[in-house]
């Protein structure tokens, strides 16, 4: 599931950077306020899913079991 949906995310930003370079006035960095909200935004809520899905797997597990292979 996971291998399908990063192909189906790698083409669909292959297709985003390809239309993008077509224009004849590509400014590469060049943000506006929106685009740095977006990011700041998603780096937020791609931050809380990586420190979440980790604790939660540890919150299912026997702290004795746990701390047996530390």
């Amino acid at each position: 599931m996971i291998r399908w949906l990063s192909f189906i995310v790698g083409k669909l930003a292959n297709f985003v950077i390809k239309e993008e370079f077509k224009k004849p006035s590509l400014q590469l960095f060049e943000f506006n306020m929106y685009q740095i909200i977006v990011i700041i935004v998603l780096s937020g809520i791609l931050g809380v899913v990586a420190l979440f899905i980790p604790a939660f797997r540890a919150s299912k597990m026997n702290p004795v079991e746990a701390l047996k292979y530390e």
